[in-house]
C-alpha cells in the first residue's frame, strides 16, 4: 500500500515546475512509499513535458492529462486518482 499521495496540479508553470518536482523528489524518503500525480491541465507551455521527464526515469512519478478546466477540477482529478493513506497538494507556484 501507498503511504502518501501528492497531488501537483499543473497549468502552464515552465518556469517553477522543475524545481517544484526536483524537491519533492529529493524529500521522497525510501523507506516511505509515495506517488506524485502530476495533473497537467491543458498545459500549452512545456509544463507536461517536463512533468513527462520525471516520470519517465521515476516510477513514484505520474502524469494525468486533462482539458483545461480550472485548479479545482485538477485538484479533484489528482483526489480521485490517488491511491495512498494519506493525500496532500503541493502547488508548484509557491
Amino acid at each position: 500500500m501507498i503511504d502518501l499521495s501528492i497531488v501537483v496540479p499543473i497549468f502552464n508553470v515552465q518556469d517553477y515546475l522543475e524545481a517544484c518536482l526536483a524537491s519533492v523528489e529529493a524529500a521522497l524518503l525510501p523507506a516511505f512509499t509515495a506517488e506524485v500525480l502530476c495533473i497537467d491541465d491543458g498545459s500549452t507551455d512545456s509544463s507536461g513535458q517536463i512533468a513527462q521527464s520525471f516520470a519517465t526515469r521515476d516510477s513514484r512519478f505520474r502524469v494525468i492529462t486533462q482539458v483545461n478546466g480550472g485548479y479545482g477540477k485538477a485538484i479533484n482529478t489528482g483526489m480521485r486518482a490517488a491511491r495512498g493513506r494519506f493525500v496532500t497538494i503541493v502547488d508548484p507556484t509557491t
